[in-house]
């Protein structure tokens, strides 16, 4: 197993180990489906450690509810509505009836060697059409990064409101990241302003760096 996977694993693994199982039970109603695996079967892990960042990172913003996982599936089977395929506009408004989410978390992702091409979409069950649609592609070790990229975009676009606590709460998060080395400050340059592309991001760390170091002389 290559170093980039080896690096993407454990980075998954943790989360999972460190996932609350209580979810908020006030604010817009969310559901997480599996990720859809396009390559090699070997890589089914990946939708599974997708999961389960997702329902991590979600869970810490208090004006979200995220529909309880098992209880989702166990839904979903007996109202007949396979989404191992991906999900259409009836598929969308079975959803929304039969649960009550107002928002649908899905995607897709191939991994070939160490490269990783991962299609993050929010869903709105309502209206039964696609808000937000973004594909993601670089080392697999950089799947966090895609995923928090998605979460914070969505969150952006569905003008969710968070708090000042909930707020130092990531950019810790993104600050013991960044110690650990899971990510690199153009990373969490990026998380933290998701409206940045790289070039963008290296170039804001720059600035601040420049303004910083004026300020020390």
């Amino acid at each position: 197993m290559s170093i980039f996977r080896l690096t993407a694993c454990k980075t998954l693994v943790l989360l999972s180990l460190i996932s609350v199982v209580g979810f908020s039970q006030s604010g817009r109603m969310m559901g997480v489906l599996p990720f859809h695996n396009e390559g090699n079967s070997r890589n089914d892990w990946v939708s599974r450690g997708i999961d389960e960042v997702l329902y991590n990172k979600l869970s810490e913003i208090n004006s979200l509810s995220v529909y309880e996982r098992e209880t989702f599936r166990r839904i979903l089977k007996s109202a007949d509505v396979d989404v191992s395929n991906g999900v259409d506009a009836r598929k969308a408004f079975s959803v929304g009836k039969s649960t009550g989410i107002e928002v649908l978390i899905t995607g897709k992702y191939k991994v070939e060697s160490d490269n990783l091409s991962l299609t993050f979409q929010m869903i709105n069950t309502y209206t039964w059409a696609s808000f937000y649609d973004e594909t993601f592609t670089g080392p697999l070790s950089d799947i966090f990064l895609f995923l928090q990229k998605g979460i914070q975009k969505g969150i952006d676009i569905m003008q969710v409101s968070i708090s000042p606590e909930e707020m130092r709460a990531q950019r810790e998060d993104i600050i013991q990241k960044l110690s650990a080395g899971l990510i690199s400050p153009v990373d969490a340059m990026q998380i933290m302003n998701p409206d940045l592309d790289p070039i963008e991001a290296k170039q804001e760390l720059e600035r601040i760096r420049a303004e910083r170091a004026q300020y020390s002389i």
